[in-house]
């Protein structure tokens, strides 16, 4: 698929190298919700819950760098 995410490293040349496709998983394990609670909407409060109630664990990083890539 072209549309596919791919990675690349960077060589000592400044040359970036391909390295493999990668490739997501149809259902993940985390989420990182995040946020201030108290002002959220029921709907968006419940699906939340859903989340967590299919066995998905909480992950907060602080850093939207790291989130993005899991």
């Amino acid at each position: 698929c072209k549309d596919q995410p791919k990675l690349y490293r960077l060589n000592a040349n400044n040359e970036f190298i391909f390295i493999k496709d990668l490739k997501m998983n149809k259902k993940g394990k985390i989420n990182a919700t995040g946020g201030t609670q108290k002002f959220w909407e029921e709907k968006h409060a419940k699906f939340i819950k859903s989340l967590f109630d299919e066995g998905y664990r909480l992950r907060y990083s602080g850093a939207m760098v790291s989130d993005i890539n899991q």
